[in-house]
């Protein structure tokens, strides 16, 4: 078993600290992802001994990424991301086709 040491009064900590209710929606959705993402490896490991698939598991391998990437930007404090989605726009807006 895992102590915490921080009880459990039906709240569980971000990553920075802040203490959020367990059926908080930031909560329930790293956990729907984080299913999502269980379900796209368990998929992986059923195609990968079909050669003629090799090339969606590199593609889904793709997909498994990006969904860690949203669990943990779910899972963070906003002010502790704040400059990361700002770089996000910053470069999206930059990489816009021009006519």
């Amino acid at each position: 078993m895992i102590y915490t040491k921080t009880g459990d009064a039906g709240t569980t900590s971000l990553i920075g600290g802040t203490r959020v209710a367990k059926c908080h929606p930031r909560v329930e959705a790293y956990g729907t992802v984080d299913e999502l993402g269980a379900h796209v490896a368990l998929l992986i490991e059923m195609m990968v001994p079909h050669d003629s698939l090799n090339t969606y598991c590199d593609l889904l391998r793709q997909v498994q990424k990006q969904l860690f990437t949203i669990q943990t930007l779910l899972a963070t404090e906003l002010n502790l991301h704040v400059g990361c989605l700002s770089t996000s726009k910053t470069t999206a807006a930059s990489s816009t086709p021009t006519a």
